[in-house]
């Protein structure tokens, strides 16, 4: 092949994503705190007491200084918190290159979408959809943990109907009745391909939230407009709407 017919080849060259598994390794690490007192005094207040005498000190019942100067002792506890961060810097090294079977055509498996997100009216009306990610949870998704507090759990369309529908029993305010829809349409749009660290971290602090029997909490409404947020593909670094 000439120099010229190299160049041809190389130009029509497509290069695709790679692929990057996560991996993990457990470290453990200790931290050797040392923590040194300090002393400082404050500026002092001098009051009088009575008024002056002709009296000599011993004679009022105080012992005279040889020095010139009192020295007292006085002992403080104190209470120390300390904030430790650990973290860790990760380097990795090329291994072993080990070659498998070529293909003359295309046949490696591409990345599956990060999707996008659906809001609560489609899985409410899409129950062919919302049955099929139930069923891919395992058939169970429980809104708050187990049966702590105001949680419930989601394993039918009449539970999935009851969401939607604002009829959730045992449910303590209008607030809690839109937090249930936005938390169970979040989860859906997770399973659905639509995740996020921050979707994840909102999930996890609304099913926190639902195991505190607090009735009529503010924080009901603060939350699930977040979840509105995700579930609409407005939360930033999250997937946008479908």
């Amino acid at each position: 092949m000439t120099e010229e017919n190299k160049n041809i080849v190389n130009a029509q060259e497509v290069l695709l994503p790679g692929c990057t598994p996560t991996v993990s390794a457990e470290v453990c690490v200790e931290a050797d705190v040392t923590v040194t007192p300090t002393v400082v005094p404050g500026r002092p207040r001098v009051n009088c007491v009575g008024t002056p005498s002709l009296t000599r000190c011993r004679a009022l019942g105080y012992t005279p200084s040889p020095s010139g100067s009192c020295t007292f002792i006085y002992s403080q506890v104190l209470c120390v918190n300390i904030p430790v961060t650990f973290d860790a810097n990760v380097s990795a090294q090329r291994g072993v290159v080990a070659c498998g079977l070529a293909s003359p055509a295309p046949n490696c498996q591409e990345e599956p979408s990060t999707g996008c997100t659906l809001t609560r009216g489609m899985f409410q009306t899409n129950t062919d959809l919302t049955l099929e990610l139930l069923a891919l949870a395992g058939g169970t998704i429980v809104l708050g943990s187990g049966n702590l507090g105001f949680s419930f759990t989601v394993d039918s369309l009449a539970d999935i109907t009851a969401v939607f529908t604002n009829a959730v029993p045992g449910s303590p305010s209008p607030q809690y009745n839109q937090l249930y829809a936005q938390l169970l349409t979040a989860n859906l749009n997770i399973l659905n391909g639509a995740s996020c660290p921050e979707a994840l971290a909102l999930i996890a602090q609304a099913n926190l939230f639902l195991t505190n029997p607090v009735e009529d909490s503010p924080e009901a409404s603060d939350i699930q407009d977040q979840l509105a947020i995700f579930n609409e593909g407005n939360l930033t670094g999250c997937p946008g709407h479908c």
